[in-house]
C-alpha cells in the first residue's frame, strides 16, 4: 500500500509504539527505530529527505528485469560469552543462512508456488544475492565469519555501542550479528539512515536452517530474509500503524492491511476492505513456512536504495578474494535435487569447483537430508585450477514433504589444509509431493560371487531402503530363511550360510516391477 503524502506517515511512525502479546516477536525494528528517533529527533528530517529522494528515483526509473545481479558482501559476527562462542552457531549455520537469503531474494524458494494467484503477478525475483566476505577491509583473506567473545548473556538493544568496535564499514559490507536476544525478540535491523551501528541482529534460535536448536516457527532462515529487507529500506506491509488501516509501506502493490499477521492464516485473510492481506510476504510477521514472496514495488525500493543511500556497496570488492589459495574446493551448486522433486529416490548432482592454484585429485562428499543420517561418497579425479566438475552421487531416499538437502566436501587431497571451508557447504530446500513415484529396481543387476559358499552381493541400478521385498525359494518353491542387509550403494548382501548346497531362486519386488535370479550354493 502507498500514500504519496509520506511525510505525514513518517511523523505518525515516529510517534507510534506497538506492543505485541506474542511468545516470540518476529521483529523489533519498529521499536528500535522509534528509540533511535527519541534519542536523535533531528534524524527525522534526514529520513524524510531520504524518502523523498527515493521516491523521485523510483519515479524516474522504470522497473527492469534482466539487469546485472547485485551481490552484497556479508560479514557475520558470532557474539557470545567465550564459553558458548564456538558451540552455539556453526559455520554450517552461517552458510545455510546465506543459502536461504539467496533462494528468497532470487525467488528460487521451493514454496514460491504457494503464492496465491491474487499476488503471483507482483511476486518478484529481486536480482540481489549475497556472499560471505572474502577479504577484510584491510585486504586480508577472510571466511566472512568472525567469532567475538563478549561477556553479555542476552542482548536487549541497549548495548549496540559494544558492537561498534567490531563493525566492518557499512559502505562495503552488510554486518550481521548473531547472539542470544532478550525479551523473546528474534531480530531487528537498522534502516540506511540510522545513527546507530548499521546492520542486522538475529537471535541464534532463528538463524540459518540446519540447526537442531532453532525455534519451530523460525527455522528456515527467513528472519534473515525479513531483517535484511529492512536494511535495504523496506517497511512492514501494514505500515506499522497499530491496526488503524492508515499506515503505509510506500509500496502500492501490497494491499492496505491492519495489524501484522502471526502464525499462518488461511487465504483469503481480509482486513481494511482488501480482498486479502499479503500475509505470505516476507515483511509480515507470519512464521517462516508461511512466507514466500517479495513484491515488485518492494524490489523497486531495494534497487532504489542501492542506488542512493547504500550506493557505495555496489562498488565493494568484499566478495573478491585478495589472494589465490593453494587449495580450495567449493560446492558451487546443487543441481539436483532442486525445487519440486517428483521422485522419492534421488541421485543428487552437485558441481564442485577448484578455486585454488593447485590441482585436486580427491575429496570426500557428505550428503543427505537435514535430520537424517548422512552418506559419504569418495570422489577421485583430476580437477585443475579454476576447473569444475558435476558429480552424480549414489541414490538416497527422501520422505514426502519439505526437506533440506545438504552437501559438504572435505578431506581434500587426503587431508590438505584449506583456509576457507565455509564454501565447501551448500544447502537446498526441496519438496517431494505425496504422489511422487518410487524408483524402479533397474535392468542391470549383478550377482557376485555366484556360485558362492553362501554369501552374495546383488548390485542394482537403483534401489532404496524402504522400497523392496526379498524372497528366496528352493527348487520346489519353498521359502528359505536368509539374512538380507541393504547398504547405501544400491546393493543387497544376502547371507544363506545355513542353507544346504544347491540351486536357489531370489525374487525382489518394489511394487511396480521385480527381478528374479538364480543363486548357486556350494558345499
Amino acid at each position: 500500500m502507498i500514500r504519496f503524502v509520506f511525510i505525514t506517515c513518517l511523523f505518525a511512525f515516529a510517534q507510534h509504539t506497538i506492543i505485541y502479546a506474542q511468545t516470540e516477536q518476529r521483529c523489533h525494528t519498529t521499536e528500535f527505530r522509534k528509540a533511535d528517533l527519541e534519542r536523535h529527533p533531528e534524524l527525522l528530517h534526514q529520513i524524510i529527505a531520504d524518502e523523498k529522494q527515493l521516491q523521485e528515483w523510483i519515479q524516474h526509473h522504470l522497473p527492469q528485469s534482466g539487469r546485472n545481479i547485485i551481490t552484497i558482501p556479508v560479514v557475520v559476527h558470532i557474539v557470545f560469552p567465550e564459553s558458548q562462542l564456538y558451540t552455539t552457531v556453526t559455520a554450517h549455520d552461517v552458510a545455510s543462512q546465506i543459502d536461504a537469503l539467496n533462494e528468497d531474494y532470487r525467488r528460487q524458494n521451493v514454496d514460491a508456488n504457494k503464492t496465491p494467484d491474487l499476488f503471483q503477478s507482483v511476486s518478484s525475483d529481486l536480482e540481489i544475492q549475497f556472499c560471505l566476505a572474502k577479504r577484510t577491509p584491510d585486504n586480508q583473506p577472510t571466511t566472512g565469519i568472525l567469532y567475538e567473545p563478549i561477556p553479555i548473556q542476552e542482548w536487549d538493544g541497549t548495548q549496540l555501542e559494544t558492537l561498534k568496535q567490531f563493525a566492518w564499514p557499512k559502505e562495503k559490507y552488510l554486518n550481521i550479528w548473531v547472539c542470544k536476544m532478550a525479551d523473546n525478540v528474534i531480530g531487528y535491523a537498522t534502516f540506511p539512515n540510522t545513527t546507530e551501528t548499521d546492520g542486522v541482529i538475529i537471535a541464534s534460535r532463528a538463524f540459518g536452517r540446519v540447526s537442531t536448536k532453532l525455534s519451530g516457527n523460525y527455522n528456515l532462515g527467513r528472519t534473515g530474509t525479513h531483517e535484511v529487507a529492512h536494511w535495504l529500506n523496506v517497511n512492514h506491509v501494514n505500515g506499522d500503524d497499530g491496526n488503524q488501516c492508515s499506515g503505509s509501506d510506500f509500496c502500492d502493490d501490497t494491499p492496505n492491511q491492519a495489524d501484522q499477521n502471526y502464525g499462518c492464516p488461511t487465504f483469503p485473510n481480509p482486513s481494511c476492505s482488501n480482498t486479502s492481506d499479503m500475509f505470505m510476504n516476507y515483511l509480515d510477521y507470519t512464521r517462516d513456512s508461511c512466507m514466500n514472496l517479495f513484491s515488485a514495488n518492494q524490489k523497486q525500493r531495494m534497487i532504489a536504495t542501492l542506488n542512493n543511500t547504500r550506493l557505495s556497496i555496489l562498488s565493494s570488492d568484499g566478495c573478491t578474494p585478495f589472494s589465490e589459495p593453494q587449495t580450495d574446493i567449493q560446492v558451487e551448486a546443487i543441481l539436483y535435487p532442486s525445487g519440486i522433486v517428483n521422485k522419492r529416490s534421488i541421485a543428487p548432482q552437485v558441481r564442485i569447483a577448484n578455486n585454488g592454484s593447485g590441482s585436486i585429485s580427491s575429496c570426500s562428499i557428505n550428503y543427505g537430508f537435514f535430520g537424517q543420517d548422512m552418506l559419504t561418497y569418495s570422489w577421485t579425479g583430476n580437477l585443475p585450477a579454476k576447473g569444475s566438475e558435476i558429480v552424480v552421487l549414489p541414490k538416497i531416499m527422501d520422505s514426502v514433504g519439505y526437506s533440506i538437502f545438504i552437501c559438504y566436501a572435505y578431506n581434500l587431497n587426503n587431508g590438505a589444509a584449506e583456509f576457507d571451508t565455509i564454501n565447501n557447504f551448500m544447502s537446498r530446500r526441496i519438496y517431494v509431493p505425496s504422489d511422487a513415484v518410487k524408483d524402479t529396481i533397474g535392468e542391470n543387476v549383478l550377482i557376485f560371487p555366484n556360485p558362492s559358499s553362501g554369501t552374495y552381493t546383488l548390485k542394482f541400478d537403483s534401489l532404496v531402503a524402504d522400497d523392496y521385498t526379498v524372497e528366496l525359494f528352493n527348487v520346489v518353491g519353498q521359502l528359505i530363511n536368509a539374512d538380507v542387509e541393504y547398504n547405501t550403494l544400491n546393493q543387497l548382501q544376502i547371507n544363506m550360510l545355513q542353507a544346504a548346497p544347491g540351486l536357489y531362486f531370489v525374487r525382489i519386488r518394489n511394487g511396480r516391477n521385480k527381478f528374479s535370479g538364480k543363486l548357486l550354493k556350494l558345499q
